[in-house]
């Protein structure tokens, strides 16, 4: 493919040419110049594109460059491989993208990262796995009500019918319906004080009569 040969056409002389270059297609960092590449230049394009790790030498990726990674785009954290993955790669990674936890292998998935990311997005209560979801991590998952259907029929039979997450929940409706009735007094409120205008009458036509012209 031509593509492939466009540093080989052209002469690349700095690390902002060659990131615009690449931009168009990350996969052309594999062409690089070697003089070009150093962790100044991958740090950079870890930062501008989620699929730069794929193509940092080995010898680049270092801890610091996968943090600065998963910290511009938390789904990169898909190419670090498993034994370089560590507890503040993961923070890091769900912090900036709650669905990085999808991609975690289950034996790092801790309980710690599982309640991290329920608390970022409630939607992805499906991928936590069902030993992590207890009466603590599945009463923060329902808080939103904007999600909350999502996220009920996942709960385990056993939390559902746990006398603590019965009372979080039964407490999280009333505030919604308090809430719910104070808006609504306060929508009525500003109604009664502005009443609605009544709708304009079309005016009646008027003539216009020249006075000279009524003139003898």
């Amino acid at each position: 493919m031509q593509i492939k040969n466009i540093f080989k056409k052209k002469k690349i002389s700095s690390k902002e040419e060659l990131i615009a270059l690449a931009m168009q297609d990350i996969s052309n960092m594999r062409l690089a110049p070697r003089a070009l590449r150093n962790e100044s230049l991958y740090r950079d394009l870890v930062m501008l594109h989620p699929d730069a790790l794929k193509y940092v030498p080995k010898k680049f990726q270092t801890h610091f460059i996968y943090l600065n990674a998963v910290n511009a785009y938390g789904t990169s954290i898909c190419h670090i491989n498993k034994k370089y993955l560590k507890n503040d790669i993961c923070v890091a990674a769900i912090n900036n993208s709650p669905i990085a936890f999808k991609y975690i292998p289950e034996e790092l998935q801790t309980y710690k990262l599982s309640l991290l990311t329920v608390s970022k997005d409630p939607v992805m209560f499906k991928y936590i796995p069902f030993e992590h979801r207890t009466v603590e991590l599945c009463k923060v998952a329902i808080t939103n009500p904007a999600t909350r259907e999502q996220v009920i029929p996942r709960v385990p039979l056993n939390v559902l019918a746990d006398h603590e997450f019965i009372r979080h929940e039964l407490a999280l409706m009333e505030a919604e319906e308090k809430s719910k009735r104070k808006k609504e007094a306060k929508q009525q409120r500003l109604k009664n004080t502005f009443p609605k205008k009544a709708a304009a009458k079309p005016c009646d036509k008027v003539l216009y009569v020249d006075e000279d012209e009524n003139e003898i």
